[in-house]
């Protein structure tokens, strides 16, 4: 008995960092897409080879990955106060079409953390960047292979107010 996997998934996304914002509040983003890696068998099975000595364990479904991920951890970049870098979290959400197995509709979005780029003393700001983990719960069920896009809507905000 064989398993043959091979996955076509592709999804867009950016790959160079967005450029430094020129004012307070500013949020920039990259408008370079470009294509994440395409899903690779080991991203499915977490064993590439097994062996089985007895008949029943020939028959055993083998077991697969229920969380495929993959990050952009450069998504956008703002410049704020640099007091205000310790309190920034970024909330993420996302829009696509409602294609038949498009995996963007079970897709989970994780924050990673904002980091500091750079300061600047003489103005008391800070240019920070933030990113995203996808975290694809049924890609590999989709059984549509293709290309497939979806919108992400970044909101960054200081902990007590609303998106700056």
């Amino acid at each position: 008995m064989a398993l043959l996997v091979i996955p076509q998934l592709q999804v867009t996304a950016q790959t160079s960092p967005p450029p430094d914002p020129s004012s307070d509040y500013e949020l920039s983003f990259s408008s370079e897409p470009v294509n994440i890696s395409p899903l690779r068998p080991q991203d499915i099975l977490p064993s590439q080879s097994g062996t089985a000595s007895t008949q029943g364990q020939l028959l055993v479904a083998p077991s697969f990955n229920e969380v495929i991920s993959r990050e952009l951890p450069q998504l956008w970049r703002m410049r704020v106060p640099t007091e205000d870098v310790p309190d920034l979290v970024a909330q993420y959400t996302i829009t696509t079409s409602n294609e038949n197995g498009n995996p963007f509709l079970s897709v989970t979005l994780e924050p990673l953390d904002i980091r500091e780029v750079s300061n600047d003393p003489n103005t008391s700001t800070s240019v920070v960047e933030g990113g995203v983990r996808l975290l694809f719960g049924d890609a590999f069920k989709t059984g549509n292979a293709g290309s497939y896009q979806g919108q992400i809507s970044v909101c960054v905000k200081r902990n007590d107010s609303g998106c700056l």
